[in-house]
């Protein structure tokens, strides 16, 4: 193992071994801010993992979100069951409807698998505002306790689980095939990939790490209605972490995320009220200018000026 690597590996436990010590040394707001930044990490490497590794795009992923939600709230409050075993079923009904939206949308390409992702969504999150078990409009209230120091660990262990997932994911064989899927279908199709199979175990997988987050995030906030759990702003959020970070990647991703949570949560501090508006016109210049991910492009302008420094020492190209 080469010295650059040592170094990395040490700098990330020390990395890792200051966040799980942050609640003995940072206040309520603090740790309150790491934990919901870590949960968008887990959102954005779920989201990621379908639509980054396949290239299509799911705007109905929030619905997953909300599934967990309400397992952990009606669970909690009709059986006394803990969030901790409730998430189980979070899971369970996650992976079924993503089985269930997979036979209807995994065959559509383009546009028409997007529209009908978030038709999905809106008619769950529609359901959830009309049927008794869910509260309706009411919303659900959750036993009053304050479960900060619980979910800021169960956060950061997620994280932990989506960021290993996703590079068990992108560096094996399931990877390599994604890879291939997304940059021609109809080729991978051709050399005998099962484009349909491999589809269906990623946005399984990430509806389940997006119910798990839901699960835990009803417990901590002690209150759900269908607004909150079924919001098409945290899935935009998510997709913007990604885009940031750069689709398709892991690391770059959690630095997407991380930069993205620090700046939506100043410009909500600050702009409450138009904050919404900076960060659209953020994500158009993102995707104007940086379509590949902020990291990527930031390394190819480096690569970039170096070259240019390069061809400016020494002998000219042209020159005898």
């Amino acid at each position: 193992m080469g010295n650059k690597k040592k170094a990395v590996i040490v700098g990330l436990v020390v990395l890792l071994v200051l966040f799980a010590l942050l609640p003995y040394y940072a206040s309520g707001y603090n740790v309150s801010f790491v934990a919901l930044v870590l949960m968008l990490i887990i959102l954005c490497q779920g989201w990621n993992m379908f639509s980054g590794f396949t290239g299509y795009v799911s705007f109905g992923h929030h619905v997953y979100f909300g599934i967990g939600c309400y397992a952990s709230a009606i669970l909690l409050t009709r059986y006394g069951v803990s969030p901790y075993l409730s998430m189980l079923a979070a899971v369970a009904l996650a992976t079924a409807l993503a089985l269930i939206v997979s036979l209807a949308t995994l065959r559509l390409k383009g546009v028409y698998f997007a529209l009908t992702t978030l038709a999905v969504a809106i008619a769950v999150h529609v359901l959830s505002l009309n049927i008794a078990i869910t509260g309706g409009g009411k919303g659900i209230s959750l036993p009053p306790e304050y479960h900060l120091l619980g979910f800021f660990y169960v956060m950061l262990a997620l994280a932990l689980v989506a960021i290993g997932s996703a590079l068990l994911i992108k560096n094996s064989r399931i990877g390599l095939a994604l890879s291939a899927i997304k940059g021609d279908e109809d080729l991978a199709a051709a050399i005998g990939i099962s484009s349909y199979k491999y589809k269906v175990l990623t946005l399984v997988l990430s509806a389940a790490l997006w119910a798990v987050a839901g699960n835990f995030y009803a417990w901590y906030v002690t209150f759900m209605h269908p607004t909150d759990a079924f919001q098409l702003h945290r899935l935009v959020t998510a997709m913007v972490g990604v885009i940031m970070g750069g689709t398709g990647s892991v690391g770059g991703v959690v630095i997407g995320a991380t930069v993205f949570g620090i700046v939506n949560e100043v410009l909500w501090a600050r702009f409450s009220t138009i904050y919404l508006m900076f960060l659209g016109i953020a994500l158009v210049l993102i995707i104007r200018f940086a379509p590949t991910g902020l990291i990527k492009t930031g390394e190819s302008l480096i690569q970039k000026v170096r070259a240019k420094g390069g061809k400016g020492v020494g002998e000219h190209p042209g020159s005898k």
